[in-house]
This record gives structure tokens, C-alpha cells and sequence, in this order.
């Protein structure tokens, strides 16, 4: 029985270490590797961890391609 809670609970712990990836990846975040690089090699850390799941759910606004920006540009001419 002891075994199975130190199982359910390095497993729970886990999960919990690599909460800020998870979020990452299911929103495709632009820099999710980063933030997985991050995370792995830092989470360890309260800082690095709250960093990195700060990090993780903080929007980036895309930045239009260069050919939207040569469009953009052909419109306004």
C-alpha cells in the first residue's frame, strides 16, 4: 500500500512539475519549446517554475508574415 502512494504521489508530482509545458503546448504557444527548455532545466526553482508558467500563459500577438506586410504595404500605396 505505501508503494502505491509514493507511485500516485512522484507521479502527481510530476505532473504538477510540468504543468507550464503542458499549458504551453495545448495553446500553441509560439515559444513552447522554450518554455519546455525552461521548465526542464529550471522549473526545479519556485522562480524558475512560476517564471515559466507565467511565461506559458501570457498571449504573444502573432506578427503578420512578410507577405502580409508587403500587402498591407501595396494597400496603402
Amino acid at each position: 500500500m505505501e508503494q502505491i502512494f509514493h507511485f500516485l504521489a512522484g507521479l502527481v508530482t510530476i505532473i504538477v512539475y510540468f504543468i507550464p509545458w503542458f499549458i504551453a503546448s495545448y495553446n500553441n504557444h509560439p515559444r513552447k519549446h522554450a518554455i519546455a527548455a525552461l521548465n526542464l532545466l529550471l522549473g526545479w526553482t519556485f522562480i524558475g517554475w512560476a517564471g515559466a508558467l507565467w511565461w506559458s500563459c501570457k498571449l504573444e500577438k502573432k506578427r503578420p508574415t512578410d507577405s502580409q506586410v508587403l500587402e498591407n504595404l501595396r494597400k496603402d500605396s
